[in-house]
């Protein structure tokens, strides 16, 4: 399955049991199908932080939630989303360069 159809399925459920919803949480899970519907991972510029800042929250409270919800942490779920997306582009731009594409996603270097 498809890394981004896998986690926007996990949030477009309210929290597990025995969670705690609230007005923050309901906003981390929206800021954070945004952020995986729109691709707003392919931006190797934005941080965490600065993403936490746009849902009025924190680091720790987004990676709190993704851990609740999906069991992982947050660069592991942002390096699935971006190698998922690298993988559909090979397939579909045979004649693309793969640095072209790594660069597309926010994969700038061999490390990532």
């Amino acid at each position: 399955m498809n890394a981004r159809i896998h986690y926007l399925s996990i949030l477009k459920d309210p929290l597990p049991q025995n969670t705690q919803p609230s007005k923050l949480s309901e906003n981390i899970r929206t800021g954070l199908r945004d952020w995986i519907l729109f691709r707003e991972y392919w931006n190797p510029n934005d941080s965490m932080e600065e993403f936490a800042v746009k849902l009025g929250a924190t680091k720790d409270e987004i990676a709190s939630y993704l851990r609740v919800c999906t069991g992982r942490k947050s660069l592991a779920i942002r390096k699935e989303l971006r190698i998922s997306d690298a993988q559909e582009l090979v397939v579909h731009n045979p004649g693309m360069a793969v640095y072209e594409i790594g660069r597309m996603v926010g994969i700038n270097d061999k490390s990532n």
